[in-house]
């Protein structure tokens, strides 16, 4: 906390309370002219006194010119109160309505003071301007209820013929409802100034401005108890001078502490500023400079353009009303960044291209790792063909050399060779061959893509058939494109490619199948149908009955019928479930 500030809002609250004192001990001890004159005449004093000092402290012309009218309200209160007293004493009916208009400043009062506090700091203007509209017009409802009330009489109730109406009367339901109203826009006026509040130090020091509050509190207490201090029969300090005082005490403190923004103390502000700052005049002499500001050469405050001062200070000039402003940059740290960023940009620049080599070989790495799994999944799945062939391969031999059987050959070959011919051989080691190009092409389409054309798997059963013709093997395949069946024998080319797309596994699968119901049936195979469409691959093989594997059945719906097999393998389209 701020000693200084704390001292200064003790003496503002200490002389209103003498001020405010001094005016109820004119009114009891006053002479010459009516004390109540000269108390009237010394409050207005005080309430013109506070208008100017609001008016020339405050910088925000919104909360200038409503704070400005809560010390007029001020005023205003005192002039009605003259007026009802002083000149009207014996007239009734006007003393009546003076004293209604009491309730102009009275209802005001707290309303114009919430206005200022909401003017602090404002954002929305059309909300601010809502809000004001809609309070005033219950303030105004109210005024008017007062002022109406010789009609009604909801807030002051009188006696038959306003007998002794100024000391004889009763307060209505309206009444209360007013002063609830005047006591609510008092406490949101500080809790909106409050919640306001920018500066973590000034709500530190809130409890100032309340110190005036609870000093009202306390005389309404008194008051209502009837303990306020009298002196000669008469109240030493009166109920409305109170409630004036601690308002304009309020508002007072808390421009005191810096809830409210002031443009006083600037210069001070201004020497103490870290900034390296000067301001000069038309002819270029100094007339304020922070304390952290260098002394310039004339040359340097007559050079219209920046400049440099030294390495690391740069010297900047800006005309403003009157003169010239000066600043000072420090740009040391500026430097130091800048070579920092230099430094950084070269190290960076080199493990950039650590980097970029790191990741063309982790490219590579990942490139060669994926060929790898590819190529040892080819491998897998070809396997048993590929030992088929290699045994194939070993018969292919013998009958070659057209030797007898001798110890050092495989049995398993000499046992082959008794009932297959060599071009038998060769048939089946094109059509196995044929097998192992076909799915290696369909592993690697379903590898770069998520679909497999139609079209391929219809070329790899062809070429499988065409090999299979090789062996004396009567085959046919037909093909349903767009609901049409045309008839192909497997030696003849595809006059149009087939465009639909399958899902990969099914596509390899029906493919698998095929080859491993054909090579169960080595040997006895005659013949084989093949009926190929978007959504299945029928199959029919003519041969000698064979004990096939279970999964085999299992997976390709196969049934015998005789010595023909029927089979049925599932396809799907790209993105649908088999």
């Amino acid at each position: 906390m701020n000693p200084k500030i704390i001292g200064k809002s003790i003496k503002i609250m200490l002389l209103y309370f003498v001020l405010l004192l001094l005016g109820g001990l004119l009114a009891v001890y006053g002479r010459g002219l009516h004390v109540q004159v000269q108390a009237t005449i010394y409050f207005m004093i005080l309430a013109v006194a506070f208008v100017g000092r609001t008016s020339a402290r405050i910088a925000d012309d919104k909360v200038r010119r409503l704070l400005a009218a809560t010390a007029w309200m001020i005023v205003a209160f005192f002039v009605f109160q003259g007026l009802k007293y002083q000149v009207f004493r014996e007239k009734d009916l006007v003393g009546r309505m003076l004293w209604y208009l009491y309730y102009l400043p009275i209802l005001f009062l707290p309303t114009f003071s919430l206005f200022a506090a909401m003017a602090v700091d404002l954002k929305d203007a059309r909300r601010f301007l809502r809000w004001c509209v809609l309070i005033s017009c219950v303030s105004v409802a109210f005024f008017l209820l007062v002022l109406t009330n010789d009609l009604h009489q909801l807030v002051f109730q009188f006696r038959p013929n306003f007998q002794n109406w100024d000391s004889d009367y009763d307060h209505g339901i309206s009444y209360y409802m007013l002063a609830a109203w005047v006591f609510l826009l008092l406490i949101a006026a500080v809790f909106v100034l409050l919640r306001k509040c920018r500066l973590s130090a000034s709500k530190k020091l809130f409890w100032i401005p309340i110190m005036p509050i609870l000093f009202g509190v306390l005389y309404v207490f008194l008051y209502v108890m009837g303990w306020t201090p009298r002196a000669r029969g008469m109240l030493l300090i009166e109920f409305p001078e109170t409630a004036c005082a601690v308002i304009a005490c309020f508002w007072e403190c808390c421009i005191s502490i810096g809830l409210i923004p002031s443009n006083k103390g600037y210069e001070a502000l201004f020497m103490q500023s870290s900034l390296a700052t000067q301001i000069a005049d038309s002819e270029g002499n100094v007339v304020y400079a922070s304390k952290t500001a260098s002394d310039l050469t004339p040359e340097q405050k007559a050079s219209e353009e920046s400049l440099w001062l030294d390495r690391n200070t740069f010297l900047r000039r800006a005309a403003v009303r009157g003169g010239f402003v000066y600043w000072q940059n420090d740009m040391s740290r500026i430097n130091e960044v800048n070579r920092e960023l230099t430094e950084l940009e070269e190290r960076l620049s080199e493990e950039t291209e650590l980097i970029r080599l790191q990741n063309e070989d982790r490219e590579k790495r990942a490139a060669i790792d994926e060929k790898n799994r590819v190529y040892d999944k080819i491998a897998e799945g070809v396997r048993e063909q590929s030992q088929r062939i290699a045994e194939l391969a070993e018969q292919c031999a013998v009958k070659k050399s057209d030797q007898a059987t001798t110890p050092e050959q495989p049995v398993k070959a000499r046992a082959a060779c008794e009932h297959a011919s060599y071009d038998e051989i060769m048939g089946w080691i094109c059509f196995y061959g044929t097998y192992v190009k076909r799915y290696s092409n369909l592993v690697l389409l379903a590898e770069n893509g998520k679909t497999i054309p139609l079209g391929e798997l219809s070329l790899a059963m062809s070429e499988s058939l065409r090999a299979l013709e090789l062996l004396g093997i009567a085959v046919t395949k037909r093909e349903e494109i767009d609901g049409t069946m045309p008839l192909q024998s497997a030696s003849n080319r595809e006059k149009e490619p087939v465009t639909t797309n399958l899902e990969p596994e099914t596509a390899c699968a029906a493919y698998e199948s095929f080859e491993r119901l054909v090579s169960c049936l080595e040997g006895v195979l005659q013949g084989v149908y093949v009926r190929l469409s978007a959504t299945e691959c029928k199959l029919v093989l003519e041969g000698k009955q064979v004990s096939l594997p279970q999964n085999l059945v299992e997976t390709c719906n196969a049934t015998w019928e005789e010595d023909v097999l029927y089979a049925r393998l599932p396809l799907a389209r790209g993105g649908e479930s088999a």
